[in-house]
């Protein structure tokens, strides 16, 4: 990885997860090293500078982007044959409009004929369509969403919502740690 760049582990594991064969290694721990920084605009260091400079709590992306997200994803299998404009317009219509503007801005309408074209299989489709809808274009979508639609909320409303509307048990969470330690347990009884 190229140590200089703003954003390396995370391009870096997208190269990775599009090659798949790739697993989770528990035998181990990394402990990355948050450090202040104004190198870059974006990522750790400069969250961290931001927040100590307005002794905020951090804030990160609406939950409500999250389930576009999901109600899209669950579209894909629509979007397979179109070749039409009508036909493409017509399926944005059952995505939300965060979604539908997103694809419209970024001429998703080519890439989907070209897609489509280069598919013989449903499951071959599919591949191609996350390969064009991949991590860097969720993280695009995601500020797409919020410079036009949402607003950012503190992680802890987040986590609220969370618990709320997916985890079945009942928590009453004291701290922030409380509530890492909590979903970190969740997360490794789901496997």
């Amino acid at each position: 990885m190229n140590r200089k760049r703003a954003g390396e582990d995370f391009y870096f594991l997208q190269k990775i997860i599009a090659l798949g064969n790739f697993g989770e290694l528990n035998t181990t721990k990394v402990i990355p090293s948050p450090r202040f920084s104004a190198r870059v605009p974006f990522g750790t260091g400069a969250s961290l500078r931001k927040r100590e400079e307005n002794n905020e709590e951090i804030k990160t992306y609406n939950f409500s982007a999250f389930e576009d997200l999901k109600i899209f994803l669950k579209e894909i299998p629509n979007f397979r044959n179109i070749d039409d404009r009508k036909d493409f317009d017509r399926i944005l219509l059952k995505v939300p409009k965060t979604i539908a503007q997103f694809l419209r801005v970024k001429n998703f309408y080519l890439s989907l004929k070209k897609i489509n074209k280069n598919t013989k299989t449903d499951e071959s489709f599919v591949k191609r369509f996350h390969a064009w809808f991949n991590s860097f274009r969720v993280l695009k979508f995601l500020n797409f969403a919020h410079e036009f639609f949402y607003q950012k909320i503190n992680v802890s409303i987040s986590a609220e919502i969370l618990l709320k509307k997916y985890i079945d048990e009942k928590k009453e969470v004291k701290n922030m740690k409380e509530l890492l330690v909590f979903f970190r347990k969740i997360e490794k009884n789901r496997k």
